[in-house]
């Protein structure tokens, strides 16, 4: 009901949000020549390329794709290549292989997490949005107010596995419990039984 009176009343709001929306990505499909990579990336992957190069330049050291040359020298060196805004790149590019793996079994184990039973909830909804925005518009995981946000829903996820999980061994404790006592029925009845024939023979 909420739902259809927000709906109602601000209706001229959510049609000119549309309308802007559909004549602002058509603008730049046209302008971008129906490129549709660029268009995602809002044109990103022009200097996703150039950056690419530098990483991979032969003059470059041999630790550099390892460790990464670090934010600050590609920034002050690179000028606009230093800063892709896809966070996997400039992580890529800043920490090295390295970094990208210490940050990718992180982001991993999140997502496994929103993915188990129990976690498929808001909290994993926002999970992927965050990933989405992480890696094609950047500005997630090195930015402060994201990043706190992206830390609030990993937090989120963590306390709904562990409710789930608290949950579930409340349940298998009950069901325990049942299976204990309805034994113990079976067997008290069971040995009342065989009192009773014995007694019946005697």
């Amino acid at each position: 009901m909420a739902l259809i009176i927000l709906v109602v009343v601000g209706k001229d709001f959510i049609v000119s949000a549309v309308s802007g929306t559909y004549d602002r990505i058509t603008y730049f499909y046209r302008l971008y020549n129906g490129d549709l990579v660029r268009l995602l990336t809002s044109s990103r992957s022009d200097f996703l390329q150039a950056g690419f190069q530098e990483f991979v330049s032969k003059e470059n050291s041999f630790m550099i794709p390892i460790i990464g040359f670090g934010f600050e020298y590609r920034t002050i060196h690179f000028g606009r290549m230093g800063l892709i805004e896809m966070d996997f790149f400039d992580g890529l590019f800043a920490l090295g292989f390295l970094g990208v793996f210490v940050t990718t079994a992180i982001i991993v184990y999140f997502l496994v997490l929103s993915l188990r039973k129990g976690n498929r909830n808001i909290y994993s909804l926002a999970y992927f949005v965050f990933l989405f925005y992480s890696f094609s518009a950047g500005h997630v995981m090195f930015s402060a107010l994201s990043s706190t946000l992206l830390g609030l829903v990993c937090g989120g996820l963590i306390l709904s596995r562990e409710k789930w999980l608290n949950k579930h061994h409340v349940q298998q404790e009950k069901t325990t419990k049942e299976t204990v006592q309805t034994f113990k029925t079976h067997h008290f009845e069971a040995k009342r039984k065989r009192e009773v024939v014995y007694s019946c023979k005697k």
